[in-house]
């Protein structure tokens, strides 16, 4: 499995997941039976990971593949940011950030409030506008037998 990441943190971390697909489409169980944690280096880099040793099996339906952000105090980054009318503030967020693709399909899901949700263009009117697109993760599995 390939994915890029930047990140402003040398070793943050990120859980990848697999999910079978239910019958309507949507993620479903955990295809991993254990944590797949990576650690990722500072700046923009390509990740290599191996999970063949998963021994992951592709249904006919087919899986969906995940990269989940971990909020620990480990992958917080600290920063000033300025505010027009406050001035400067600290701020923070979790690192490391994912290199996506735009795409025209609504194939994509996120994971909030306890439920899954189907992206679409109209979720992200900033993309909408720039790219007219919406946006995945940037990720490559290769399969083998």
């Amino acid at each position: 499995m390939i994915f890029r990441t930047e990140s402003k943190i040398e070793g943050a971390t990120l859980k990848i997941r697999a999910f079978y697909i239910d019958d309507k489409g949507y993620p479903s169980e955990d295809a991993f039976d254990e944590d797949v944690i990576v650690s990722v280096k500072k700046r923009n880099h390509k990740n290599k990971v191996d999970i063949s040793n998963f021994k992951l099996k592709i249904p006919k339906a087919g899986i969906f593949i995940g990269l989940e952000w971990m909020i620990v105090e480990s992958n917080k980054y600290k920063f000033e940011r300025e505010d027009l009318i406050k001035g400067f503030q600290n701020d923070h967020r979790f690192e490391p950030c994912l290199s996506l693709n735009t795409t025209d399909k609504d194939n994509t899901f996120r994971y909030q409030y306890g439920k899954w949700h189907k992206r679409t263009l109209d979720d992200n009117p900033k993309f909408q506008f720039t790219y007219k697109k919406n946006i995945e993760p940037a990720i490559n599995l290769t399969l083998t037998n």
